[in-house]
């Protein structure tokens, strides 16, 4: 908050102009906010501390995460992937396959010249 700021909040709360003796730094809103959190460096330690280990924990949760769906999404690509080598018979085969049906078909009987 700059200078000018703080002396509109100042006279929006007291109605008047600061005294011209008085440093406003801070609003008194915000000195009662600053008494409320009067922490020592002891407590400062104490609760880097403990979001340290907080955010340790969460990253060891996050890491067992993505390990399980990596082995989820590993199991489902053996479960569900196509062999490399297919079955399916090779062109050749299948076009000489096909010819001997034709030629089992063939019926002498059925021509129109015959008669």
């Amino acid at each position: 908050m700059n200078k000018r700021q703080a002396k509109k909040q100042y006279k929006k709360i007291h109605g008047h102009n600061p005294p011209k003796t008085a440093v406003t730094k801070y609003t008194p809103e915000e000195m009662e906010a600053m008494k409320v959190y009067n922490l020592t460096p002891e407590d400062i330690e104490r609760i880097g501390n403990g979001l340290r280990d907080a955010f340790a924990e969460m990253f060891k949760a996050l890491q067992r995460v993505a390990e399980s769906m990596a082995r989820v999404f590993e199991d489902m690509g053996k479960k569900y992937s196509r062999p490399v080598i297919e079955t399916e018979e090779p062109p050749v085969v299948a076009a000489r396959t096909l010819s001997e049906r034709r030629k089992k078909c063939r019926r002498k009987g059925w021509r129109v010249s015959e008669r």
